[in-house]
C-alpha cells in the first residue's frame, strides 16, 4: 500500500516478467486488447498450476478447502466478468484489464501459499 492510498501488487521471481513473456510473441503493432488477452490466458494458466501445485502438496485433508478455494474464485471470477462486460462491453480496455489484474492479484495471494508449501518439503 502506497502513501497515497494506491495497492501495488509486488511480484516474485517467478511471476517479474510474466507478461512481457506473456505478450513476446504478439506483432509490434498489436492492439491493447491483443495485449491483454495474452496477459490473461498467461495468468490463467498460472493460476491453474498454482491451485494444482498447491493440492498436490497439502496434506490430504486440506484438499477439499483448496478445491473449494479455486471454485469459489473462479465463480467469484465468472460473475465479475459479467458484470463488468455488461457495465463496459465484453471486450473493452476496461473490462480486460480488470480481469487481468483480478488474476494477477489473486496468483500473488497463491504464490506465498504455495513456495510456504514447497520450502516445507
Amino acid at each position: 500500500l502506497l502513501e497515497d492510498g494506491t495497492i501495488c501488487w509486488e511480484l516474485c521471481d517467478t511471476h517479474l516478467s510474466y507478461e512481457m513473456q506473456a505478450t513476446a510473441g504478439l506483432a509490434a503493432d498489436a492492439s491493447e486488447a491483443e495485449r491483454l488477452n495474452c496477459m490473461i490466458i498467461a495468468w490463467q494458466a498460472e493460476l491453474d498450476v498454482l491451485y494444482q501445485t498447491w493440492l498436490e502438496l497439502c496434506a490430504p485433508q486440506e484438499q477439499p478447502m483448496v478445491i473449494n478455494h479455486k471454485t469459489m474464485f473462479m465463480g467469484y471470477l465468472n460473475s465479475q466478468k459479467t458484470l463488468w462486460s455488461s457495465q463496459f462491453g465484453a471486450d473493452s480496455l476496461q473490462t480486460l484489464e480488470m480481469i487481468r489484474s483480478m488474476l494477477m492479484e489473486q496468483c500473488c495471494t497463491l504464490c506465498p501459499i504455495v513456495d510456504g508449501l514447497q520450502n516445507a518439503e
